[in-house]
């Protein structure tokens, strides 16, 4: 029989090594999540854009060979891992700059969040990366309901402007 104390052990050792080890996965996870060509994710009329992430692991030799994109319609969903409306699956490629995203059809003015998860060259999964969102401008001319500031022009000519004091040819 074994004592308590050597059983009490390995249970701490285990769960020791299973910390160190969620914990390492977690700091591997992609970073620097980008949509279309930067940080700018508001308003946007692309609809089907590109994401990108960096690996956080810089070592030299350590590649990615894998990646999984999920797409949810709420930080809520993305948290539970629920892609209600893209899941890429595990897709075996090296790519992480401009992946297209592949999902449902976007709608104007909503939010969308998403995270990534990577393979690294030994088939080790990353951590899930932070979440990150954009979110869709009006698409559709319909939608806009304003009318534009500035002054009145004759049809098919630029307004002129009040404040020149000669015609410029």
């Amino acid at each position: 029989m074994i004592p308590y104390s050597l059983r009490l052990s390995r249970w701490l050792l285990l769960g020791c090594c299973l910390f160190v080890s969620e914990l390492l996965q977690a700091q591997n996870a992609p970073q620097k999540l980008r949509f279309e060509y930067g940080d700018i994710r508001l308003g946007t009329g692309v609809t089907q854009p590109r994401l990108s992430w960096q690996l956080a692991n810089t070592h030299p030799g350590v590649r990615q060979t894998a990646y999984q994109i999920l797409v949810a319609s709420s930080p809520k969903k993305l948290a539970q891992n629920e892609a209600d409306l893209w899941d890429s699956g595990k897709v075996k490629t090296s790519q992480s700059v401009y992946v297209d995203y592949q999902g449902k059809s976007l709608e104007s003015r909503q939010r969308y969040f998403w995270k990534v998860q990577t393979w690294d060259e030994k088939g080790t999964a990353s951590g899930w990366s932070s979440a990150d969102w954009w979110e869709m401008g009006l698409l559709d001319k319909k939608e806009w309901k304003a009318d534009w500031i500035g002054m009145a022009g004759i049809m098919g000519e630029p307004p002129r402007s009040t404040q020149a004091r000669k015609d410029f040819r």
